[in-house]
Formats: structure tokens, C-alpha cells, sequence
């Protein structure tokens, strides 16, 4: 389930450390999910001047310009379609035992 969230912040001008400007709004996306041992938790994202910022439950962020979020989008699709196929994960157990 995604959840949208609104964050408005103020911002310091640069000239006048004391002066504030109007605040930022920022536009939270907000996705459900879980890490491989089954916790709940979710993943933020939003726009950064221009760059898309990803933050997992964690708190671990990745920062991905335009073409790195179609890199992104690319790779999610293909996950998508080939869900049969082993994840480097499951690889490494399997290589294990």
C-alpha cells in the first residue's frame, strides 16, 4: 500500500542566518514493505532538488539521479516479470549447503 506524506519545513535564507523563508513542502511517498526476515517496515521517497532520495526503514538513504531512477524502474520490471528466476540471496544459500 502506498500512503503519500506532506512535510513542510522551514528553510534558513543564505544571506540572513536569522531570516527564514516560506517552507519547503516536501511530498513523501510512503511503501509498505518487509526485509528478508519478515519485519515490516517502509521505504520514503521523495525529490531533492531534482535527485530522488530513498530511505528504507533502516534509515540508509541512496540518492539516484533521473537516469538512475530508470535504471531503477528497469530492473524492478524485469524483477517482476522474472520472478521465478534465484535472487543472489538464494544463490548464496543454495552455494552454501
Amino acid at each position: 500500500m502506498r500512503r503519500r506524506r506532506v512535510i513542510a519545513h522551514p528553510v534558513i535564507a543564505q544571506a540572513d542566518s536569522n531570516a527564514l523563508r516560506e517552507p519547503v513542502v516536501r511530498h513523501d511517498e510512503l511503501i509498505n514493505c518487509q526485509d528478508l526476515a519478515g519485519r515490516r517496515g517502509q521505504l520514503i521517497i521523495f525529490n531533492d532538488h531534482g535527485r530522488v532520495v530513498m530511505v528504507t526503514a533502516g534509515g540508509e538513504t541512496a540518492v539516484l539521479t533521473p537516469q538512475q531512477v530508470g535504471q531503477l524502474r528497469a530492473a524492478l520490471r524485469n524483477a517482476v516479470l522474472a520472478p521465478d528466476q534465484p535472487t543472489s540471496r538464494q544463490t548464496i544459500r543454495a552455494e552454501r549447503t
